[in-house]
């Protein structure tokens, strides 16, 4: 089985960080032999994927089964840097920082680092950042807990055949919910 444990994708609009999610989800899969579920706050056409809701993803049950989340725009989903003591924030964060216990793997994506709550942007095991794409390729660079890079290119051929026919690059992420909302689904603590 391949781990990601946390990777942060950031980049500006159209930089390709939906292209390489979906694109390293789909490979993920592959790689697991199918034996990996895809959770994520926007749709993704395969069967092995889910779209949540914030209440279904706090509710991600802790099975053995393999697990990967993809968020998109996290801070519409209460990962805001500006709620951090939101009973919104708080929830998500948890989850996130048991995603090991869960044998779940996360891949953010957000355009400003700095909009995410601080908690869930330390914990990336790794960072890429989406560059401008050229008009043969989408260009990205990684950096690992060592400071190491590694530049990645994913061709606009590649990503025409293996991540765009999967998702809606104009799909809107849906705000989160209320926190009475959610303190309502996990009774009052």
């Amino acid at each position: 089985m391949i781990c990601l444990t946390v990777l942060a994708i950031y980049g500006g609009i159209g930089k390709g960080k939906n292209t390489f999610a979906v694109f390293l989800g789909r490979k993920l899969y592959q790689a697991n032999k199918g034996k990996l579920t895809i959770y994520s706050n926007f749709h993704i056409n395969e069967p092995y994927a889910k779209y949540v809701t914030i209440d279904q993803f706090i509710k991600i049950p802790d099975t053995p089964d393999k697990k990967l989340a993809i968020l998109d725009e996290p801070y519409a989903w209460g990962f805001d840097s500006r709620r951090s003591s939101s009973g919104t924030n708080i929830s998500l964060t948890m989850k996130i920082l048991q995603s090991r216990h869960y044998n779940m793997d996360v891949i953010f994506l957000t355009q400003i680092p700095s909009s995410m709550d601080k908690r869930s942007r330390l914990l990336a095991d790794y960072v890429i950042f989406a560059k401008f794409p050229s008009e043969e390729q989408f260009n990205y660079t990684l950096f690992n807990e060592m400071s190491n890079t590694v530049n990645l290119y994913l061709s606009l051929e590649t990503a025409k055949k293996e991540s765009f026919p999967f998702f809606n690059t104009k799909e809107i992420i849906k705000e989160a919910y209320s926190d009475s909302y959610l303190i309502s689904l996990r009774g009052n603590e």
